[in-house]
């Protein structure tokens, strides 16, 4: 599982953030979750899967918007289950309680989503959605856990402009290297590269939004998002901010924003050595996404 630490933040991003947070609490209304006995149970939850900084946040709140669909922000939990799945003796064990090998994947995403279920049942809705970054290690457990009536949103955003942001920040995870912007850009190439896998081994489960198109058509992209999930598209998703949304682990700019304001091509403004170092490890990567890596066009 990939790790992060959130550093304090630079100076130039320091009044950003303070005013999307203070702005994001008025729009706040912190729901309790009503823990169920199993019964009705959500059978076709939706995962929003992406690297950090390519629009996660943004999509979730908009499908959050949804009045069918409860997206809190993101979960990080459903990751230890995906170990017990994995785990020989934890397996060896619960087989030895009764469960069957074939059954024991759902039993476990059952006992996963619980919380989920509250969420969505204190939200009043009947579908519930993940939205965790950190959750594109374990794709083939969550297949496994709610397959098959689980659908995938796969976000991509240009991996140079994802990664200009993440380093901007300061965001470090485990990818290691001397060279800070190369370890995060490996960072991004390998999440991405687990993403394509995932989608590729089951297509019809999944369906490709392309950031830059969210922001600058958000009607016909969202129209696909539904039609893709089985629900009726609601106008009320283009104001996703009016929306009551609970508190969470999200990055305050992102939770913070409102409307659909594109930020593209931020990675032009690096340096001729930064570019060429995103080019190296990044560029395959951009290319399967359908990005172009030319050189950037400076004022």
């Amino acid at each position: 599982m990939t790790r992060w630490k959130r550093p304090v933040p630079q100076a130039r991003h320091l009044v950003r953030r303070v005013k999307s947070f203070l702005r994001r609490q008025r729009l706040v209304v912190q729901l309790s979750p009503v823990i169920l006995e199993e019964g009705n149970l959500c059978q076709n939850p939706i995962f929003v899967l992406g690297v950090h900084r390519s629009g996660t946040t943004l999509l979730r709140r908009i499908l959050n918007t949804h009045p069918e669909i409860a997206c809190p922000p993101e979960s990080y939990f459903m990751e230890h289950f995906a170990a017990l799945l994995e785990d020989t003796d934890a397996r060896e064990g619960l087989i030895g309680l009764g469960v069957s090998e074939g059954e024991l994947p759902s039993e476990v995403g059952r006992w996963a989503a619980r919380f989920h279920e509250a969420y969505r049942a204190a939200s009043g809705k009947s579908r519930w959605a993940d939205k965790t970054p950190q959750y594109l290690a374990i794709l083939e457990p969550l297949y496994a856990m709610y397959a098959p009536g689980a659908r995938f949103l796969c976000l991509k955003r240009h991996p140079f402009d994802v990664t200009a942001s993440i380093y901007r920040l300061g965001w470090q995870f485990e990818e290691t290297d001397p060279d800070p912007l190369r370890a995060t850009a490996l960072y991004v190439r390998n999440r991405t590269a687990e993403q394509v896998a995932f989608s590729a081994a089951h297509p019809e489960h999944c369906h490709w939004v392309g950031y830059e198109d969210l922001v600058t058509e958000p009607t016909p992209v969202l129209k696909e998002i539904c039609a893709f999930l089985g629900e009726r598209f609601y106008p009320e998703m283009l104001d996703y901010q009016r929306a009551q949304h609970n508190l969470g682990i999200e990055d305050a700019i992102a939770s913070g924003s409102t409307g659909f304001t594109p930020s593209t091509g931020n990675w032009h403004s690096l340096s001729k050595g930064d570019i060429q170092t995103l080019r190296d490890v990044l560029g395959d990567t951009a290319t399967r996404l359908d990005y172009r890596v030319g050189e950037p066009v400076r004022s």
